[in-house]
């Protein structure tokens, strides 16, 4: 659902734990929309962010957190105040103002991420910063500064352990907010394209770079699990598939010699952890292409 005639695509998506909401978070008109599953009717607009809703996640069935560039992180939920209704081929939607707002000045919220576990949020700001709250009150905990603050985009939690990791351009960092400070850092495997995506789950954390590869880090062992063969050489990522790339006239400007791939942007495990599906594209400005691969 669109209520303005200018957007800028989707940026953020997050199923409820009991799978019968999906909230999609987009650019313009800087909304957040709910939608009931699986029939996927819109039942709620979320307004209030004034840019880009990068991040979202629900703390519980019906409430939900997000993050945006316009530097807030917001509270909502199905009962929140009411702001107007707008009229959709399903029927009218009631358009909701947040019941609580979270915001500093000269910052953007990259990234969210949920600890079930304990009840804890963090939040990646565009400041070199991860910060924690307590989602009982949503008060603020603990502030920690990342050694490697550039580009820092992406953000997961590893519930049982604990522990959040931080991609950045050039490496990971894991994070334990019981000593308030990064006790592990990771060099990416994509030779300064970026860590784009994350899942930190058990004791891997597998990585999805601006290079187009997928890395498998091995938190017990401290490195890179190995064994991918290209018939040259043995490498400690996989390479992605080629996808889509628009090879127009802005395409034909950028790669005076480069080599154009797809990044991973979102990745997401099955249930039983065996098949994980990647997804992405162009990490060029002005690039347009799509890449979307199950991997087992």
């Amino acid at each position: 659902m669109c209520t303005g005639s200018a957007s800028t695509g989707i940026r953020s998506l997050a199923i409820n734990p009991s799978r019968t909401l999906l909230a999609v978070g987009s650019g313009e008109p800087f909304q957040v929309t709910v939608y009931s599953l699986p029939e996927f009717v819109p039942v709620g607009s979320m307004y209030g962010h004034t840019d880009l809703v990068f991040s979202l996640t629900w703390v519980s069935d019906t409430v939900l957190v997000t993050g945006s560039r316009d530097g807030s992180m917001k509270v909502w939920t199905m009962r929140s105040p009411v702001l107007t209704t707008l009229p959709t081929i399903s029927g009218e939607v009631e358009v909701r103002l947040s019941d609580l707002t979270k915001s500093e000045d000269n910052t953007k919220i990259r990234d969210l991420t949920f600890n079930r576990k304990t009840q804890q949020l963090m939040t990646l700001t565009t400041e070199g910063f991860v910060k924690l709250w307590d989602c009982g009150n949503y008060a603020h905990l603990s502030k920690i500064k990342l050694p490697y603050a550039n580009e820092t985009v992406c953000l997961s939690t590893n519930s049982e352990a604990n522990l959040y990791a931080v991609g950045s351009q050039t490496h990971i960092s894991i994070i334990d907010p019981r000593v308030v400070n990064v006790v592990h850092n990771i060099e990416s495997c994509d030779e300064g394209w970026g860590v784009r995506s994350l899942d930190f789950k058990s004791h891997i954390v597998t990585t999805g770079g601006g290079y187009g590869r997928i890395g498998f880090y091995d938190m017990r062992a401290q490195r890179y699990l190995k064994g991918f063969d290209d018939g040259k050489n043995t490498r400690y990522y996989q390479d992605i598939g080629r996808g889509w790339l628009n090879r127009d006239t802005a395409y034909a400007a950028t790669i005076s010699g480069l080599s154009i791939r797809n990044a991973i942007y979102a990745m997401e495990y099955d249930s039983t952890g065996t098949r994980l599906l990647a997804s992405g594209g162009p990490l060029q400005l002005g690039l347009s292409g799509a890449y979307v691969g199950l991997w087992e």
